[in-house]
């Protein structure tokens, strides 16, 4: 039935677009030699024609006029028990370029593309991080070069291994700020509240739980045709994985942007500086800054070293020593979470690419938030 509506209604809207009756649009007849074209109502002929042969096509137009009119008749009554599709679907022809909202593509192009999702009035940028492979942990050259003791042991768990991670992910591309975590819980447990820029912290792992929960729900409610969150998509913590592939940003170094710190490119600190010679003149804030006050990284992410230290989704645990895909920590429950990035009052060696800290789940402490498939 809905085959028979399609060509019914090609040959109706043909009629309609030409603008004429339809036998009009039977254009040319040939008859004996004779040729007569109707256009609008018009005849023209290349010679003059027989009298009995235009009654005769006349009497053939009205014919067909009439059962065109049964037709018509025919698809107003089917169209009243079927949905009538799209004219422009039907007879085949292109509809006209109109410009249509579109929602965030699922997956990005390059490493660094941004898209902005707005959830309950507060903007999220996000950066693409495509799937890949590298070098998770840091080599000994680089833990030869840690001064504290406490440091070292904490250094000689980021044993060497490559990693591929076989999806790409969306990060977001600061920490989470203050203006966020309100909109979302409705409340600010941070220390430091002199700008809604700054990141959120003294929230536990549990917190950070609900706060991805409650974004996934209001960004479900907050749906709309050009912010909507692609299907098939959540809100989460990053494993611990996606963190230091999205903080290296492909680099090899200590840090994203080279070999020391000294707090200069990052919040942490830099008296106690990490590659440098000159201990005890570097910048030490003592408090944290609003996002995205020192340069990104080539992916566009911010504050991946100091300022804050960041929550993982893994359990803290052991390294491998072999290649390993889309690793998410060990499989039984350990002593706390995995926490990267380091603090605004750490020193640098503690805000390395590398460097991974366990704390437990009831700690408070800032993190980073991407959302990334199912």
């Amino acid at each position: 039935m809905k085959q028979g509506i399609t060509i019914l209604l090609a040959t109706l809207f043909i009629v309609v677009i030409v603008g004429a009756t339809v036998f009009v649009v039977i254009g040319s007849q040939s008859n004996t030699g004779n040729s007569v074209t109707i256009n609008g109502g018009a005849v023209a002929a290349d010679s003059q024609p027989v009298v009995g042969d235009l009654k005769n096509q006349l009497d053939d137009a009205l014919s067909v006029q009439k059962e065109a009119s049964k037709i018509f008749e025919e698809t107003i009554a089917i169209l009243q028990k079927e949905p009538q599709p799209q004219i422009n679907d039907i007879v085949g022809i292109p509809a006209p370029a109109v410009p249509q909202p579109q929602p965030p593509a699922i997956a990005g192009q390059k490493g660094g593309e941004r898209i902005v999702l707005t959830i309950m009035g507060v903007d999220y940028a996000f950066r693409w991080c495509p799937a890949g492979t590298f070098m998770m942990g840091s080599p000994e050259s680089e833990r030869e070069k840690i001064d504290h003791e406490e440091s070292r042991k904490f250094a000689e768990h980021e044993i060497l291994h490559p990693v591929t991670l076989s999806k790409g992910f969306w990060i977001l591309e600061t920490e989470v700020t203050q203006a966020m975590w309100k909109s979302v819980m409705k409340d600010n447990p941070s220390g430091f509240k002199s700008d809604d820029k700054l990141p959120v912290e003294n929230v536990s792992w549990d917190d950070c739980q609900k706060f991805v929960k409650n974004l996934t729900f209001y960004a479900e409610l907050d749906r709309r045709p050009d912010n909507a969150v692609p299907k098939g998509f959540k809100f989460s913590l990053p494993t611990e994985a996606q963190w230091e592939y999205a903080c290296r940003a492909g680099t090899t170094t200590p840090f994203n942007f080279g070999d020391t710190l000294n707090g200069d490119k990052a919040n942490c600190n830099g008296i106690v500086s990490y590659g440098t010679e000159t201990i005890g003149i570097g910048t030490y804030l003592g408090k944290t800054t609003p996002v995205a006050s020192y340069p990104p990284n080539a992916w566009g992410l911010y504050d991946m070293h100091g300022n804050v230290c960041e929550w993982c989704e893994d359990w803290y645990g052991a390294y491998p020593s072999v290649h390993v895909t889309d690793p998410t920590g060990t499989t039984t429950n350990s002593d706390g979470r995995v926490c990267r990035s380091g603090f605004c009052a750490f020193p640098a060696e503690f805000c390395r690419s590398a460097m991974r800290l366990q704390c437990l789940v009831k700690t408070c402490s800032p993190f980073g938030l991407p959302y990334c498939p199912c």
